[in-house]
């Protein structure tokens, strides 16, 4: 998850700026240097639009199978669930429900960083006229990469703390740009990472690469 939205951000030189002048603000005031980078990280697991792309990443990139066992019948789309039965509910279903989350500028299958900014959160009023409608409606039962209920994951909030800090120390340290889209060998691509290939099983595989052109920073601002 850290690659991808690495990958993301990268993508965009436009994004990445927008990204560190957010980041700023989680950065202990007075440092300059990126070897001693200290960022405050409950600031940076509260910052609108770091978040955003984290979870719209989540939402892109997880599918991870709900196992339940029905307590009563239920019937859905003409088909009877018996009680006592073992049913799989794939996040990825919802996560890609077009009802919820696309919108006519951003189908439910394109990245968009914006998308899971509520209005009024966003830095310009140019940036809150392109918000979608729905993220005011989301459910839980319409986003839920780390599971749900009682087995939700125990360690979700230190894994968004590790995602989170992981891509901010490499934002904020080196300068990064784009280069190429690759397969897996190394090989030129019409296209980077995509999500065709779905498994049930936590965070999907990268299927593409990007090479990037790094380079240390001599100051976090």
């Amino acid at each position: 998850m850290t690659a991808y939205m690495l990958i993301e951000i990268v993508r965009d030189p436009l994004l990445l700026q927008r990204v560190r002048d957010e980041l700023v603000s989680a950065v202990a005031p007075g440092t300059r240097s990126p070897a001693q980078l200290d960022i405050n990280i409950p600031t940076l697991c509260a910052l609108p639009l770091f978040v955003s792309i984290y979870k719209e990443c989540l939402r892109l990139r997880a599918s991870i199978p709900m196992t339940r066992r029905l307590r009563n019948n239920i019937e859905i789309d003409g088909y009877t669930l018996r009680a006592g039965n073992f049913i799989l509910a794939p996040s990825w279903l919802s996560h890609m429900d077009e009802g919820v989350w696309a919108t006519p500028q951003h189908p439910v299958h394109s990245f968009w960083a914006e998308r899971f900014l509520q209005k009024g959160s966003s830095s310009s009023p140019d940036e809150n006229a392109k918000l979608s409608a729905a993220s005011d409606t989301i459910k839980a039962g319409d986003f839920f990469p780390y599971g749900g209920g009682s087995v939700i994951c125990p360690g979700r909030f230190f894994a968004k703390q590790e995602i989170l800090a992981a891509v901010a120390m490499m934002v904020m340290s080196f300068d990064l740009e784009y280069v190429k889209n690759v397969h897996l060998d190394g090989t030129a691509s019409d296209r980077g990472p995509g999500v065709e290939n779905c498994e049930s099983r936590g965070i999907i595989s990268l299927d593409r690469d990007v090479v990037v052109r790094m380079r240390k920073r001599a100051t976090v601002v």
